[in-house]
């Protein structure tokens, strides 16, 4: 059973994922060269403000940082080349921490719909 603290707990880890992901992206992008540098931004925003919507407790925030990170990490494996293990292993670690972030956020709204009024 997750109780209120547990749940709030998870919504952290994924929010706090989120919002650090969206950073480093956002930095990145200003060290590559190319017309790539505002792909990264504008990702990197997106990224941000998704974790700002899963830090206000938004379901569907939570989601899409979770369907957006599936389809780059599919789009990273697709490429051909060979993925470095690293790359792999933090993917890995931000895809748990956003399914604790849907689950927090899942199970704050279903705790908050059986509080009585």
């Amino acid at each position: 059973m997750i109780d209120n603290r547990m749940a709030e707990r998870m919504v952290a880890c994924g929010w706090a994922a989120a919002a650090a992901a969206g950073l480093f992206m956002f930095g990145w992008s200003f060290f590559q060269r190319g017309p790539f540098i505002w792909t990264g931004v504008i990702a990197g925003a997106i990224l941000l403000a998704l974790a700002w919507g899963m830090y206000r407790r938004s379901r569907i925030c939570a989601l899409l940082v979770l369907i957006n990170h599936v389809s780059g990490f599919t789009g990273l494996m697709r490429q051909g080349r060979s993925v470095p293990q690293g790359e792999i292993a933090v993917a890995l670690v931000l895809g748990v921490l956003y399914v604790l972030g849907i689950v927090g956020t899942f199970a704050h709204h279903a705790r908050r719909r059986e509080q009585p009024a």
